[in-house]
């Protein structure tokens, strides 16, 4: 492995721990269920188990796409949760549910159809990058048709949308042609998988400094 690419690799893991720092001085952060601090951190901790969770069954197994296709799915229920919240009566939150629900049955499809546990989940992780992008899109359309939050820097949830656009936005083209590097030639994601390493090192930095803010509101 490139010394360089294990060096962005490890500063990237690290950066998960951040947003978890930052929640440490708080207290009761699940005293109620629609704390949306408590499925940021729920987020990360899923982010950080699965990373951890790859080290380890690369060890014995090689192919550690099971985990992904599991990872893709409770993410996807994350986020559409984390919308639900922050949406509250707009008009979109009626269509997360059904559209959770019809992602969980098409994974578990993709899971399950050729023993597609074993093989990339290119669509599955595409359509939940598209999700969140057009989500955290969504987001600012409110914020800017709403025009209630006076500044935009010192809200939280400005920040953590920011986070999302950002990341997924980023990893979009580095998962599209994942499957098509990887039958070329393996060591190419070498050169392609840090995008999607620096991207999770600027996703994790921004959306500690949400987290931090909301933990001021």
């Amino acid at each position: 492995m490139l010394i360089w690419y294990e060096v962005i690799y490890w500063i990237s893991f690290s950066s998960y721990l951040l947003p978890i720092i930052v929640f440490i001085p708080k207290k009761g952060i699940f005293k109620t269920e629609d704390n949306l601090s408590s499925v940021l951190l729920f987020y990360q901790i899923i982010c950080i188990s699965t990373e951890l969770f790859n080290i380890f069954y690369m060890q014995f197994f090689r192919n550690n796409n099971p985990v992904i296709h599991i990872y893709t799915i409770v993410i996807f229920v994350l986020v559409s949760f984390f919308y639900f919240k922050i949406f509250k009566n707009f008009n979109y939150k009626k269509l997360l549910f059904p559209m959770t629900i019809f992602f969980i049955i098409y994974s578990f499809y993709e899971f399950f159809n050729n023993q597609g546990y074993l093989n990339v989940n290119t669509k599955p992780y595409l359509i939940l990058t598209i999700y969140t992008i057009i989500l955290s899109s969504i987001y600012f359309y409110k914020v800017y048709s709403e025009m209630k939050i006076a500044n935009l820097f010192q809200d939280g949830l400005f920040w953590v949308n920011s986070a999302f656009l950002i990341y997924f936005s980023s990893t979009f083209y580095v998962s599209l042609f994942e499957d098509y590097i990887r039958s070329e030639d393996s060591n190419l994601l070498y050169y392609t998988w840090p995008i999607q390493l620096v991207s999770t090192i600027i996703f994790n930095v921004i959306l500690s400094r949400g987290i931090w803010l909301m933990r001021k509101q």
